[in-house]
């Protein structure tokens, strides 16, 4: 039977990864003084992710990055890093670059 929304899990195997420096992981809010020892960048998440597919779930194509936000942004690099793995994006109110951040 097929679920009710658009990422079907019936018809496609979803994968959610949380981002390195999100609330969930690794961020300022967990730390006394409220600072980040290190730098994660948006590349930094995405070659994780790319290295979790295929070393995890022996993934090699992917038929849609999904992304909100700063998930939307990674979605980006998704496609700008690995354009030959990545079949389409969808962007949900997000921006290719962070305002005021360099990216690598």
């Amino acid at each position: 039977m097929r679920g009710d929304g658009i990422l079907d899990p019936a018809r496609w195997f979803v994968v959610i990864a949380n981002m390195l420096g999100n609330g969930l992981s690794t961020s300022p809010s967990h730390l006394p003084d409220a600072a980040v020892p290190f730098a994660v960048s948006h590349f930094d998440n995405v070659a994780a992710q790319d290295r979790l597919l295929r070393e995890r779930f022996g993934i090699e194509s992917l038929a849609l990055v999904y992304g909100w936000s700063m998930g939307a942004q990674q979605a980006y690099h998704w496609a700008a890093l690995f354009g030959d793995v990545v079949e389409r994006i969808v962007v949900n109110c997000g921006s290719a670059k962070t305002p005021g951040s360099s990216s690598r």
